[in-house]
């Protein structure tokens, strides 16, 4: 009886849990839906509706193409420039089911959640970019500094930390070097804020660069005396 029972129970659970995917998938076409006639009623909004529509025109006379992850990067897009960010990260969340390994991919959904305030989920999102990410492909890296400075506050002592491990993969990025050098300064570094600007103004030598040097040397010297 007891064993009866637990394979009763199983299977009802087993049964609640596909109901409440599939309810929860009809109204999240029908959320998508309401949304896009809005929009579509709205002249500053209505192209991205519109592109939104022929995505879903293209689904559903190509079966196949559900089976790629563009369609699904480019309805991200258009939800993440409706600004329904739950939407977009939905869309890039099924693209990345189909091409785990897309760096673009992380890096957009990292976005959606950092616009959501989901700033654990947007720092896991980045790290797979930067993990994934092919030479050069510095977004995700950038985006993560950003995000600990500005909003995730409570890590902006990392922030220095993602710039360093982006610079052993992708050598002397410009970008890289210059976040790393006002991070320096920012903070009081002036050991590792001259280094960078150094690093700097031998990639891209200017007036700016040049005052900042002179002016940490100054700080330096009267640190010294």
């Amino acid at each position: 009886m007891k064993k009866v029972f637990n394979k009763f129970t199983i299977g009802l659970l087993l049964f609640l849990v596909i109901a409440f995917i599939v309810v929860r998938s009809i109204y999240g076409g029908f959320q998508e839906e309401r949304l896009i006639q809005k929009y579509l009623n709205d002249p500053e909004k209505k192209q991205f509706a519109e592109m939104l529509r022929t995505d879903q025109k293209d689904l559903a006379s190509n079966p196949d193409r559900a089976r790629l992850i563009g369609i699904t990067m480019d309805m991200g897009l258009q939800w993440y420039n409706l600004m329904q960010y739950d939407l977009a990260a939905k869309w890039w969340e099924k693209g990345l089911t189909i091409e785990h390994n897309n760096d673009i991919g992380w890096y957009n959904l990292g976005n959606a959640y950092r616009d959501l305030r989901k700033y654990l989920k947007a720092e896991n999102a980045y790290e797979e970019s930067m993990d994934v990410a092919v030479s050069g492909e510095i977004d995700a890296c950038l985006a993560l500094g950003e995000m600990y400075k500005y909003m995730y506050t409570k890590k902006k002592d990392k922030e220095d930390n993602v710039y360093l491990k982006c610079l052993k993969k992708h050598g002397n990025n410009r970008d890289l070097i210059a976040r790393l050098a006002i991070y320096y300064r920012d903070n009081g570094d002036l050991e590792n804020a001259l280094k960078y600007f150094d690093q700097l103004f031998s990639i891209e030598p200017g007036a700016d660069v040049s005052e900042e040097l002179r002016n940490l040397r100054i700080k330096q010297q009267a640190a010294e005396q």
